[in-house]
């Protein structure tokens, strides 16, 4: 049996830009296009250690900030293998993903094998 009990969530319905005001309200297209980033500052960060940065950003406001550097792909061509093939993806990055890789799937087959051996005590 599950117990629950009542929670209070909150759902945004509209949005304003930061930069100029432009407000959406949840249903419109502008609403969709919006771009928040939120953000925790690490070590070392000029804008102090664990200061957690915030900025919502109409699509025009965005562009006009970051316009410039800004990379686009065609869709569906910049799926998540996409990413980790890319020049981002430094070589310690992509050896930590493979084992981490190779770990889950070790894990699976241990599961699975459970699950098997779970099914012949059944008989």
């Amino acid at each position: 049996m599950k117990g629950y009990k009542s929670a209070v969530i909150n759902i945004v319905e509209t949005i304003e830009c930061d930069t100029c005001g432009l407000q959406a309200i949840k249903g419109e297209p502008e609403f969709y296009e919006f771009i928040c980033v939120s953000h925790s500052c690490g070590y070392g960060s000029i804008h102090q250690d664990g200061q957690q940065m915030k900025i919502d950003l109409c699509q025009q406001c965005f562009a006009d900030m970051c316009g410039d550097s800004l990379r686009f792909t065609e869709s569906g061509k910049g799926d998540w293998d996409d990413y980790f093939e890319s020049e981002k993806a430094t070589d310690d990055f992509m050896i930590e993903r493979n084992n981490i890789i190779t770990q889950s799937r070790a894990v699976s087959g241990i599961k699975k094998h459970k699950s098997m051996d779970d099914d012949d005590l059944k008989d």
